[in-house]
């Protein structure tokens, strides 16, 4: 199972963090096992870590990677370069490209199609 840094302490490596244990069930009453006593990211790191749950279950960490993932923004910034392509469906079911009431009619004021593309495009 994997958990990124950011959903489990907000990247935050002395962020507590409190692990709950349970048994899955079919009917969906899960069995409490056991919890940890709030420990961070540092703190995991660190090395392994066991946890008891009563008489019949040992729970033991023996392998934890941290791995960095970068961020859109940091692709951007490093020098990532964006191009955009878009298509219209110029299929004749949308109707005559000359009737005002086909999504083809070229009015760049009310043309469907041409809105949505300007839309999309400056926000790109």
């Amino acid at each position: 199972m994997q958990i990124g840094a950011t959903d489990l302490c907000k990247d935050n490596v002395e962020q507590e963090i409190k692990i709950e244990f349970f048994q899955s069930s079919t009917s969906g009453k899960h069995k409490f096992l056991c919890m940890n006593e709030l420990i961070t990211l540092g703190q995991l790191k660190e090395g392994t870590a066991q946890y008891t749950a009563g008489k019949k279950a040992q729970i033991t960490l023996q392998n934890l990677k941290v791995e960095r993932t970068h961020s859109f923004l940091e692709y951007v910034f490093g020098g990532c370069e964006i191009d955009l392509t878009m298509a219209i469906d110029f299929t004749l079911s949308n109707g005559d490209p000359r009737s005002r009431d086909s999504l083809h009619f070229f009015d760049p004021n009310k043309n469907q199609y041409l809105q949505a593309i300007n839309s999309v495009g400056s926000i790109l």
